[in-house]
């Protein structure tokens, strides 16, 4: 976001989904989405909703067993999709673009718009 160009980053909208609705309470949601930008929100929802979520975008989500006190871990895929304004998919981001080649797409998409 703090590489975009002004104007970009006020007419941007960052969107977390949480996979882990037992433990991501909207407070904890609202902390860890407060660290990336103010320009964040979060969200969650039932597991199953989430499944179809998960489904329409082809990532993957899971739970390890809990152990003996109840703690266990979530594995996620790592997709950032970015949509348009009309909420299309039309972005992929992967782990392995750099911060340059992330920025030159959304000022393209950005300039499409």
């Amino acid at each position: 976001m703090k590489d975009l160009p002004t104007e970009l980053r006020k007419d941007t909208q960052i969107v977390f989904v949480s996979v882990d609705p037992q433990r991501d309470t909207p407070e904890r949601i609202d902390s860890y989405v407060s660290f990336f930008s103010d320009r964040a929100i979060g969200l969650t929802g039932e597991e199953p909703a989430l499944r179809e979520l998960s489904k329409r975008y082809r990532t993957t989500f899971g739970y390890d067993e809990p152990d003996a006190e109840g703690n266990y871990n979530v594995s996620h895929s790592g997709a950032v999709y970015v949509f348009d304004r009309e909420g299309k998919a039309r972005l992929l981001i992967r782990p392995e673009l750099s911060v340059e080649d992330i920025r030159t797409d959304l000022v393209a998409l950005a300039e499409e718009s």
